[in-house]
């Protein structure tokens, strides 16, 4: 026979306080360092499997990231999960200790749950944390906007000039939060200029002119469709391998979760990607920029250049960036078999 059962734990998260329910143990901690800290020593003295802590706008990052730490296997689970387990559960009551006695239960669920690993909330890195917190913020400028902006068919002439006042500074905020989103992107690209010169080809990169980077590979004439895409597919599907909690080869939206999609879908017949040095459709006519990839760490963003100081940046230029890409006639048919 195997050894006693060890025990599972719930969580249950509000601004202030963290009510922990773990065997006998009952206490309601602060929801701060120290109160995250507590938590982890008293479930790292319980020996616990599972803690399930339920999402709640934010308020359990700290905690989450705590335990996580402390080498604590967590899952995080929506709202709307935990209200389906406890009415199937009979459970009908909201107090704070019966939530986190439902929560430990549900713990007791997953961990025996075949399907147990899909619900482990993945290790998040600093590098992660912040941009996850970068993109939540995002969104929570982009709904104030809209709901500014709303606010301006019913507004007199003094209330509309507050309005415009709040979504210009609004815009302002976004702006900056999208070139820190960028710049976090743009690092991150360095990875696939180092798998792709692993596998013996050279690459260049450009600005392209909208949210991220264009990595190109020349091939030379010749190179059939059937081999150009399955290779691109199986290039970001290495990209995910090598660094999970960075990138994502899925162009689902849902699976991103603030991860770098390495789009290989340009690379199929009929496809169609910006040129260099084009002009894009969108505020500022930003510019698709060839670069050198030792500039790239002094790029911000991937519309870093507009139609003002794109001239500019040519007239500088002693030679392109992107000079012997014509001679550059890479084959890819030792990747065929």
């Amino acid at each position: 026979m195997g050894g006693a059962q060890r025990l599972n734990a719930g969580i249950d998260v509000s601004k202030q306080h963290l009510d922990v329910c773990c065997g006998t143990e009952e206490p309601r901690l602060a929801n701060d360092a120290q109160g995250w800290d507590a938590a982890a020593a008293m479930l790292l003295r319980a020996n616990v499997d599972l803690v399930v802590v339920e999402a709640t706008g934010g308020y359990e990052r700290g905690l989450v990231c705590a335990l996580q730490g402390a080498e604590i296997v967590v899952a995080r689970v929506n709202p709307r999960q935990a209200r389906d387990f406890a009415k199937s559960m009979g459970v009908l009551a909201k107090t704070d200790s019966l939530d986190a006695h439902t929560l430990r239960d549900y713990a007791d669920v997953l961990a025996r749950h075949q399907d147990r690993a899909k619900f482990i909330t993945p290790l998040m890195d600093e590098e992660r944390q912040v941009l996850a917190a970068l993109m939540t913020r995002r969104r929570q400028l982009v709904d104030m906007r809209v709901a500014e902006s709303q606010r301006m068919e019913h507004a007199n002439a003094r209330a509309l000039k507050s309005i415009r006042s709040v979504v210009k500074m609004l815009d302002r905020q976004i702006a900056e939060i999208d070139r820190d989103i960028d710049d976090h992107m743009d690092r991150h690209f360095k990875p696939q200029r180092k798998l792709l010169d692993s596998v013996g080809l050279e690459s260049f990169v450009r600005t392209s002119g909208g949210k991220g980077l264009h990595v190109v590979v020349p091939l030379k004439p010749g190179c059939d469709w059937d081999l150009v895409k399955p290779f691109a597919h199986a290039f970001a599907d290495g990209m995910a391998k090598v660094d999970p909690l960075k990138y994502v080869s899925t162009s689902s939206k849902r699976f991103r979760n603030n991860k770098i999609f390495v789009d290989y879908l340009r690379n199929g017949r009929g496809a169609t990607s910006v040129a260099s040095f084009s002009l894009r459709a969108r505020p500022g006519a930003p510019v698709a920029m060839p670069l050198r990839w030792e500039e790239l760490g002094k790029v911000k963003s991937g519309t870093a250049f507009d139609i003002k100081s794109a001239l500019a940046r040519i007239s500088r230029l002693r030679k392109h960036p992107w000079a012997g890409i014509e001679r550059v006639k890479q084959d890819l048919s030792r990747w065929s078999q």
